[in-house]
């Protein structure tokens, strides 16, 4: 067998191996429906609403895409939340495929894209959340995929790979609005991709977001219809802006109340909404207010966010759920993978951020970084300027970097191995030789 046939082989048993490990995991220890809680209720809750056709002000809070997909299944099968594992298995078993295909444009060689792969279809984030009605299970496919699709809108610069980059772009999105800020990196990446010429950028760059506003605009219309007011894909970012700078566990409103997890390990407090929680105006404005009165303290909380993010806070990834003793081998599976998760918490900034965060600096400190070989070391900078940017003004805690996990794999392997070469561990060897790239 020839190597290409060998590599694509193992690539295939990967993603098939992935697959099977998430579908044993949810059928035989954790199923998606097994816990329905806080934002798992809402995702359900709203998906009901969206089949009976009864949604309202409150349904705009989250976006529509991820209860859309609950929705979906529910529509398809009467087993829904269990075809809906089947759904998120397959997702993490794509997203395999989809690092190996980011890893080679890294200019990794075939067995460290084929490594990259095979710590995707392991990686214990990865596992947990594709048994959660979250959209972690689903982010981490659609964030990789929209990479590779960037860098096929440069290597090809067909209208087609740009309307699936549009349209994967509002997908994502509208599962997470998150997304949304890596638009102008999107375009920038794109620029750098063509030669940085803004008339060669224009084109895919007009056929991607033609391709990404008629569902972008289908959700704010939505959203905007719900609430009387104009709103975006998601009404959430008001209120996540304000916990992130109020000094309180919970906030109330008649007889809702939420509050994020780090919000509630270091007060007690309830702040008595006099609006309902999707009124965003009214939470941005009490969150400046709250900077403005003491930018100091607000930079301290900023700085606590990235910690938190980066996992060397006090949480770790939500939700902390255990299984009760009389699950016997579950419960204790359960456990490993508790400990896994924690240890993958700890590790995330050490081996997924540093590596690939010292060829960046290196890369933007020689000017190198806005080639066109270096796209995808663009991509990545711009993920994490973003992930940590939404951490600082939103929501801290390790799951806000679970979508990026996979490109992040892939980069720190490609810097790793970058080290590997210029510490001359092996001679005569190029990484970027056939990317035409510059000798690193």
């Amino acid at each position: 067998m020839t190597a290409p046939r060998r590599q694509l082989l193992f690539l295939v048993l990967l993603v098939v191996a992935a697959t099977t490990l998430r579908l044993a995991y949810a059928y035989w220890v954790h199923a998606p429906g097994r816990s329905v809680i806080s934002d798992m209720a809402a995702y359900h809750r709203q998906a009901r609403h969206l089949l009976d056709g009864t949604l309202g002000p409150d349904d705009t809070f989250y976006p529509i895409g991820y209860p859309a997909l609950i929705a979906a299944a529910y529509r398809i099968s009467s087993s829904s939340l269990g075809l809906l594992a089947v759904v998120q298995a397959i997702a993490g078993g794509l997203t395999c495929l989809m690092a190996y295909l980011v890893a080679r444009r890294f200019a990794l060689p075939a067995a460290w894209a084929l490594a990259a792969a095979a710590i995707v279809a392991a990686y214990p984030p990865f596992v947990f959340y594709g048994s959660l009605l979250l959209t972690e299970a689903i982010t981490p496919l659609l964030f990789t995929l929209m990479i590779w699709l960037l860098v096929r809108v440069i290597e090809t610069r067909h209208w087609r790979w740009a309307a699936a980059l549009g349209v994967t772009f509002a997908a994502a999105s509208l599962v997470r609005t998150n997304f949304l800020p890596f638009a102008p990196v999107v375009a920038l990446c794109v620029w750098t991709g063509v030669g940085r010429r803004w008339r060669a950028a224009v084109w895919p760059l007009s056929v991607a977001a033609a391709s990404a506003i008629p569902l972008l605009a289908v959700a704010c219309t939505l959203n905007s219809s719900l609430t009387g007011r104009w709103s975006g894909p998601s009404t959430n970012g008001g209120l996540n802006f304000f916990m992130m700078h109020a000094e309180v566990g919970r906030v109330r409103y008649y007889d809702w109340s939420t509050g994020p997890v780090r919000n509630q390990l270091e007060y007690s407090g309830v702040y008595e909404s006099p609006v309902p929680f999707y009124d965003e105006p009214h939470f941005y404005r009490e969150g400046v207010a709250l900077m403005l009165a003491d930018p100091l303290r607000a930079a301290f909380r900023a700085a606590d966010g990235l910690r938190e993010t980066a996992g060397l806070g006090r949480q770790s990834y939500w939700p902390n759920l255990r299984l009760p003793a009389s699950d016997g081998w579950r419960g204790d599976v359960y456990a490993l993978l508790g400990r896994a998760l924690r240890f993958s918490a700890l590790a995330f900034l050490f081996v997924l951020v540093l590596p690939p965060a010292i060829v960046i600096a290196i890369l933007s400190a020689r000017g190198t970084i806005v080639e066109c070989g270096q796209v995808v070391w663009m991509a990545t900078a711009g993920a994490l300027a973003v992930m940590f940017v939404t951490s600082v003004l939103f929501l801290a805690e390790p799951r806000m970097h679970v979508p990026y996990d996979a490109l992040l794999i892939a980069a720190s392997l490609a810097a790793v191995r970058r080290g590997w070469l210029a510490g001359g561990r092996e001679p005569g060897s190029n990484l970027n030789r056939a990317a035409g790239n510059p000798q690193y």
